[in-house]
């Protein structure tokens, strides 16, 4: 993979979203963000979106993260592609 740094104006995001707890994520029958990925490429999620920008990229957004004591608490992932805001 080729990782580049880049500066972007703000966007919207659209896809697939998840709730979840650190502690869940240890545990294969409790984690969510494998199982978002996996119907993310299965049912080809990127290309059914309507009205992708010509230049999408694909995005995993991870927000709203919580320090719980030593555990880190992720309160949503998602992964789609971006809206122009």
């Amino acid at each position: 993979m080729d990782v580049k740094l880049r500066e972007v104006l703000p966007f919207s995001v659209s896809g697939l979203q998840v709730r979840t707890l650190n502690a869940a994520e240890q545990q294969p029958d409790t984690a969510r963000i494998g199982p978002m990925w996996e119907r993310f490429f299965v049912e080809d999620v990127f290309d059914k979106i309507a009205h992708k920008q010509p230049d999408s990229f694909m995005y995993g957004v991870y927000s709203n993260y919580e320090l719980l004591g030593e555990l880190i608490c992720l309160e949503k992932a998602f992964v789609g592609e971006r809206r122009l805001a």
